[in-house]
């Protein structure tokens, strides 16, 4: 009986240093799984996955400030330095703040990134990537992100956060939609900034007109 206590025992010190080896490699490691991406991983090295371009992991890296706040950061494309920011914005960096759009030509894809803009609203800072290479960077409000027209591409941009021009009165200060598309360009598209402008101030100033003129909201 007392042979068997001490059997059981030392399995059982066992056991508890194999987990304890276990989980240490794991962490070392530092894979962890987003919901149902099987390749999502966040790697000590090259920091957080965010996606794939094609074959290759896309990766962000930076310093922390506070929780989600970040700077310095720079962008992996496989193992390659996709882009680095120099002028040390602030961004939010994770899994919630980052979108991937590859369009059906392989060889574009816009990245985007929110960036902080405390005290106004916060923007989306998007990368178009064409073959490998970032060919141009664009900040554009957080409103929209999504096909609205149904043509096949995403819509991104909005207006920022409707100011009053007084208290307890309904009117507003006239700031127009500035809507783009992320097409195999990244394009201003005029025609939906219009009509969303006329939908939410039920009139069309300009594009120039901008936070200056007082109108009454519908």
């Amino acid at each position: 009986m007392k042979k068997n206590r001490i059997t059981q025992v030392l399995t059982f010190v066992l056991v508890v240093i194999l987990v304890f080896f276990l989980n240490c490699k794991r962490t070392t490691n530092t894979e962890a799984i987003r919901g149902n991406d099987s390749a999502t991983v966040i790697s000590i090295e090259k920091g957080l996955f965010i996606g794939l371009l094609g074959n290759d992991s896309v990766f962000i890296k930076s310093d922390i400030i506070e929780r989600d706040l970040n700077s310095n950061l720079v962008l992996y494309l496989g193992n390659d330095v996709l882009y680095k920011d120099v002028d040390r914005d602030f961004y939010l960096i994770s899994l919630a703040n980052v979108q991937i759009i590859q369009l059906k030509n392989q060889k574009i894809a816009y990245i985007l990134i929110t960036k902080d803009d405390t005290p106004f609203d916060d923007k989306w800072f998007i990368l178009r990537v064409y073959n490998r290479q970032v060919k141009g960077t664009y900040t554009v409000l957080i409103d929209i992100l999504k096909d609205i027209d149904n043509d096949g591409f995403f819509e991104v941009g909005g207006i920022p956060s409707l100011e009053a021009a007084c208290l307890d009165c309904d009117s507003v200060y006239y700031q127009p939609y500035r809507i783009y598309k992320l097409n195999e360009t990244f394009e201003f598209d005029t025609i939906l900034s219009k009509k969303y402008t006329i939908d939410a101030y039920g009139t069309f100033l300009g594009f120039d007109n901008y936070g200056d003129t007082v109108v009454q909201i519908k």
